[in-house]
């Protein structure tokens, strides 16, 4: 007789069936439905969601209020209701993806019935960037919950060693951690053959925000465009009004850019069978997923020292300083000329995304999860 699938609980802030097309965050979606196939998952979400929409393999069980009602409610609503759930079925582990409010919540969750706690780290929790107002760790009010999070959790994971090292600035005695980046599915996300040669066909995934300096975007392409020809492609939803729209306008781009709305996760592939080169500016990322999706479809990959870009610089990916747009357009003309550099990049980033791909990070989330179920028992 098979015995029956551990039970976890996932407490999410968002991203599972919310917002455009009802994707949410289409990794986080992925990781969980594969491991539905090992361990019995119940997701509690922090924000109302359209999981009613979509078919997935395991159970939604999200706040019945709008995203205006205070953080607070929703907080304690969700920690009765998970109660409730734990008293008629337990829980062996309870699993906070971000470190605030749904990390902590996992923790005191955890404490309260006596389980083990799981927390991924986002991204924001450990950051101030005061130029642009960006991240948790500006809110002062905030940093003995996140501390507490971070050093009483069970098991703690982060999705790269540069937000690692980042989080040993603000948290120098923060707990001993496990980096397990998000993988992308590589049989959606494949590699196309193409050769390189003007023009140039440059592609840019994200949101316009603060946090993803698109000045800086817009000022290398164009330092790019006087040395050779070339085509910029951004696609995500615009956060700032027109400014960036306004901006390539004035820096004389308007026939160099195509900008796009928002498009779904399993319409990406087509853009990057295009794509020549992804560029990305960002102050910050925890990760950057568009750099996995890139690298797993042959595209060469060029950005500032962030996230998983930061992690694989030189070795695959070319960097540059955070707001140095004259240093990544530098480095940029150097590889557009050099054939051999472009190949050996492409292929170690292609290798790359197969050993780290959706199934080879679900396993090692599996065997956390069994970690925590033994020390539970």
């Amino acid at each position: 007789m098979t015995s029956p699938k551990k039970r976890i609980a996932i407490i999410i802030n968002g991203g599972i069936a919310t917002g455009h097309f009802s994707e949410g965050d289409a990794v986080i979606t992925q990781l969980l439905s594969s491991l539905a196939s090992t361990f019995d998952l119940i997701v509690f979400s922090l924000v109302k969601t359209d999981s009613y929409k979509v078919k997935l393999p395991f159970q939604v069980i999200d706040i019945p209020f709008t995203h205006l009602q205070n953080a607070w409610l929703r907080l304690f609503w969700l920690f009765f209701k998970i109660l409730w759930h734990h008293l008629f079925r337990p829980f062996q582990v309870i699993h906070g993806f971000g470190a605030f409010p749904a990390g902590l919540l996992a923790v005191v969750q955890s404490k309260i019935v006596k389980k083990k706690s799981l927390v991924t780290l986002l991204g924001g929790e450990y950051l101030s960037i005061p130029e642009i107002n960006y991240g948790l760790w500006s809110h002062k009010h905030l940093r003995p919950f996140l501390g507490f999070t971070l050093n009483h959790c069970d098991e703690l994971v982060i999705l790269t060693k540069t937000a690692a090292d980042q989080i040993q600035t603000n948290l120098p005695n923060s707990k001993k951690h496990h980096t397990i980046s998000f993988g992308i599915d590589t049989s959606l996300f494949v590699p196309t053959p193409k050769s390189l040669s003007e023009p140039y066909k440059f592609l840019h995934i994200a949101d316009l925000n603060l946090v993803k300096n698109q000045p800086m975007l817009l000022a290398a392409f164009q330092l790019i465009t006087k040395q050779v020809k070339a085509h910029l492609t951004i696609i995500g939803v615009d956060t700032l009004n027109g400014r960036i729209q306004k901006l390539a306008l004035e820096l004389g781009l308007a026939d160099k850019i195509t900008f796009l709305p928002r498009i779904s996760h399993y319409y990406l592939p087509a853009f990057y069978a295009q794509a020549h080169i992804l560029l990305h500016t960002s102050y910050s990322e925890s990760q950057t997923m568009a750099v996995n999706e890139a690298l797993a479809c042959g595209v060469l990959v060029c950005g500032t020292r962030v996230g998983i870009i930061a992690d694989l610089e030189d070795e695959i990916t070319t960097v540059a300083a955070v707001g140095d747009a004259e240093e990544l357009a530098q480095k940029v003309l150097h590889l557009l000329n050099d054939r051999e550099k472009q190949e050996a990049l492409r292929n170690k980033g292609i290798e790359w995304s197969k050993k780290n791909d959706l199934a080879a990070q679900s396993r090692k989330y599996e065997d956390l999860y069994r970690t925590l179920l033994t020390a539970s028992n």
